[in-house]
């Protein structure tokens, strides 16, 4: 099975990886998307519990079955990013506060994240109101950890 995540100009002949682990083992991907779906779920799993409340900010929201952690978000269609609806259903649901926040370091090289008005949210409500006590980076993914 191959899949290919946004709009890419691919064909048969592009550079396929199989992913490793986490819901998508098995499939092949182009090998970029492959190689950070195998790095991210890999650190997710190694840094959030089943007694976390994770939060993902990116756009492969099959991430969130990469740990048994609690989901965060009242709906994983889509991505969060685009609004600021969270804030609202976090006042709401105060049990569904995250303990973790996943933040996907390519999500913002995407076209739509870059050129998108509400880019800033984020990264404004974890510097400002989310009070974490770790950050753990790698090349695709920063964990906030409280």
């Amino acid at each position: 099975l191959i899949r290919v995540t946004g709009c890419l100009p691919v064909t048969i002949n592009a550079n396929f990886e199989k992913i490793q682990i986490g819901p998508l083992k098995g499939i092949y991907m182009v090998e970029r998307t492959a190689n950070t779906i195998n790095d991210n779920c890999s650190f997710i799993s190694e840094y959030v519990s089943e007694r976390d409340n994770l939060f993902y900010f990116g756009c492969e929201n099959l991430i969130y079955l990469c740990t048994e952690a609690n989901v965060s978000v009242a709906s994983v269609q889509g991505t969060s990013v685009f609004n600021q609806s969270f804030l609202d259903y976090f006042k709401e649901n105060p049990y569904k506060y995250p303990t973790v926040v996943a933040v996907d370091k390519n999500f913002n090289t995407d076209y739509y994240m870059v050129y998108n008005p509400y880019n800033y949210i984020i990264d404004e409500w974890i510097e400002k109101e989310f009070e974490y006590s770790n950050k753990i980076e790698t090349d695709n993914m920063i964990l906030y950890i409280r």
